[in-house]
């Protein structure tokens, strides 16, 4: 799919218990949680996720909106990396910038260099046109800019036929770039501004705003939208709409295996809400998935984010575990 695990590593919790009245500045760094509850039903998200992205690139005609799965990717990623880096910082009262990165290069670089190195090698025994400005393309994937090189060099993702061996890998450099911005910002505010975790949301849904309107300034209708699309400043809101969602929906609890999202707290208590809302989310989803074209004005002025926007409505009931949309996604693990 192009882009990393923006899985944390995730461990098995008990049920929420109440907030215990020791203090977290007591805990030594070795026994802060490095990992946040499994969730089946985000299993189950990713996989739709996929499908639609495969099938968009395979059979275009048949789902002209599976590209969507890709915002669904960022939405998530926003969602559990926010929830790991406040998880911690509400546990611990510090956020370890050292440790966060080095876990993710851990669990990103692997897998990501070796396909660079394996299909890049594949990629110069054929030759021909795979060989095209294969050092470039391979270079600025391995830096994680591929994105803004690609910009640069008016690299098309939408004309299909004419796509770089390591055009996917845009979508990880977009996230990587977050990986790298994000956690410093969320470290400014809660470590040494001692600011509160709704602030980070609240900066979140500020700047998800600024992102998706620039898309829609700068987009040109009729012509070739992939500046907008590649773009990490005007195709930020998914990651951080799912970062807003991890500011209200994160637990307090300050037990080491706490809820990593309390049911009690933020949009977890309004269980009869994202019941209702969950599922009409899930079908426009769909339906965007079957209608919403790459080349329409409204997919980038509106459609991207209203997407996105949808995508959290899903996450917030599927970690909730007890909504109807929680058990679809679940099945399809």
């Amino acid at each position: 799919r192009g882009l990393g695990d923006e899985t944390p590593r995730q461990v098995s919790q008990p049920s929420p218990t109440r907030d215990q009245t020791s203090t977290a500045g007591k805990t030594s760094a070795k026994s802060i949680p490095t990992g946040i509850r499994h969730v089946p039903g985000i299993d189950g998200l990713r996989g739709l996720a996929v499908i639609s992205v495969v099938i968009y690139h395979l059979f275009g005609n048949v789902l002209p909106g599976g590209y969507l799965g890709v915002d669904v990717f960022f939405v998530l990623s926003g969602f559990l990396i926010t929830s790991l880096l406040l998880r911690e910082f509400v546990y611990s009262r510090t956020i370890s910038l050292k440790n966060f990165w080095i876990r993710r290069v851990r669990r990103i670089a692997p897998a990501a260099i070796s396909t660079l190195v394996i299909c890049a090698a594949i990629a110069g025994i054929i030759g021909g046109d795979v060989n095209v400005n294969l050092g470039r393309q391979f270079w600025s994937s391995a830096l994680f800019v591929n994105n803004w090189v690609q910009i640069a060099h008016s690299q098309s993702y939408f004309a299909q036929s004419e796509l770089p061996i390591f055009a996917h890998y845009w979508s990880l450099s977009v996230e990587e770039q977050f990986y790298i911005i994000w956690p410093l910002i969320v470290s400014l505010l809660l470590v040494i501004l001692r600011k509160t975790p709704r602030l980070v949301g609240k900066l979140a849904l500020a700047g998800a705003v600024v992102s998706a309107g620039a898309m829609a300034i700068i987009v040109n209708p009729g012509h070739d939208a992939t500046r907008v699309y590649y773009g990490t400043d005007t195709h930020a809101f998914g990651l951080l709409i799912g970062a807003a969602l991890a500011s209200v929906t994160i637990s307090s609890s300050m037990e080491k295996r706490g809820d990593t999202w309390g049911y009690s707290e933020g949009l977890q208590q309004h269980g009869r809400i994202l019941n209702l809302l969950a599922i009409p989310a899930l079908a426009v989803q769909i339906i965007y998935f079957f209608w919403l074209g790459d080349q329409d004005t409204f997919t980038y002025r509106g459609g991207l984010i209203s997407s996105s926007l949808v995508v959290a409505i899903i996450i917030a009931a599927v970690v909730r575990n007890t909504t109807p949309v929680a058990a679809r996604m679940r099945h399809m693990v």
